[in-house]
């Protein structure tokens, strides 16, 4: 009984199996006629919803990836209202944003503080550096940074009393950039420059605190915008 009962499950699960396969075959034959048109229409339908599904955030959905490296220019106050400060740094590119590192210098010559003659006066500090600039693929667009470090102000006299004065220094600018190559960049900037700590005699943060005008010249690969490409 056990034996007829196999038998006949294994004959009604063999004649569904072909059952199954006669009615699968025409549907396969027929959905093979447009394969092409159909694998086609998929493609488009796939990266439409994969572009629209993408998130909008701070960066940027455009997927631009690269890296800079960077001197520049900057002129601010330094004990007198203008003074020349040289600085550099390296970044990397993330959609329309960057994020690197930087370091600069300047000096103040032949002053006077506490009846010392000064060789000199030093600022020089160096940290982060962060950067946005939107609509960059226009060859005039906007361009912002923020320079967050830490640093020294170093006084040098002519006698025995020399200051060392560990600061903060913080500098927004914002201004517009230039795109001269595709692998060369012109930014010009206004900004505010904070430095908090100074504490030699005579000194204040004030004296290194003020309106900062600034060239930036950027060297690099800046990617592409897979966003616009896709269009």
């Amino acid at each position: 009984m056990k034996r007829i009962f196999l038998l006949s499950a294994i004959a009604m699960l063999t004649f569904m199996v072909q059952v199954q396969a006669q009615v699968e075959v025409p549907e396969e034959e027929k959905a093979q006629e447009p394969v092409t048109e159909q694998v086609h229409v998929n493609e488009q339908t796939h990266t439409s919803v994969r572009t629209s599904n993408q998130d909008k955030t701070l960066l940027g959905r455009n997927g631009r990836v690269g890296f800079f490296v960077s001197p520049y220019i900057e002129q601010g106050p330094l004990n007198e209202p203008w003074r020349t400060s040289l600085g550099g740094g390296v970044g990397l590119i993330l959609g329309n944003a960057f994020l690197g590192v930087y370091g600069a210098a300047g000096a103040d010559y032949e002053q006077v503080l506490n009846q010392d003659q000064l060789d000199r006066i030093d600022l020089a500090h160096g940290g982060l550096w962060l950067g946005f600039t939107p609509i960059q693929h226009w060859a005039l667009h906007p361009y912002g940074t923020m320079k967050l470090g830490a640093g020294v102000v170093n006084i040098d006299t002519n006698g025995w009393n020399d200051y060392v004065d560990n600061v903060l220094v913080w500098s927004p600018e914002l201004g517009v950039e230039l795109n001269l190559t595709r692998f060369l960049r012109l930014a010009g900037t206004a900004g505010y420059r904070w430095v908090d700590g100074v504490s030699t005699p005579n000194l204040t943060d004030s004296d290194f605190s003020g309106w900062t005008g600034t060239l930036t010249l950027r060297l690099g690969y800046f990617g592409r915008d897979h966003r616009r490409d896709n269009r």
